[in-house]
């Protein structure tokens, strides 16, 4: 649905400029835009399905998977 799509990605944004205040990094450092944008997309329900997405493992947002998989069934809940 657009709008959890939209809610995961602004989600995301939140997190990946929390951790890049956190880590002093600017925050395409810990994730680009193309990469929430295919989390959001995708909306994965579980750690296999995000981190079978291209770039995940490799992203500063690979130590909070399983905070983002919350996060998704959350907005899921609420929005879906």
């Amino acid at each position: 649905a657009p709008q959890v799509e939209r809610q995961v990605f602004l989600r995301l944004q939140e997190m990946r400029q929390k951790m890049a205040i956190n880590s002093r990094s600017k925050a395409f450092e810990i994730a680009g835009n193309p990469l929430l944008k295919e989390i959001s997309r995708r909306a994965p329900t579980g750690l296999d399905d995000l981190r079978a997405i291209p770039g995940f493992a490799e992203s500063g947002l690979a130590t909070e998977a399983t905070q983002i998989v919350t996060m998704i069934a959350a907005v899921r809940m609420q929005y879906g």
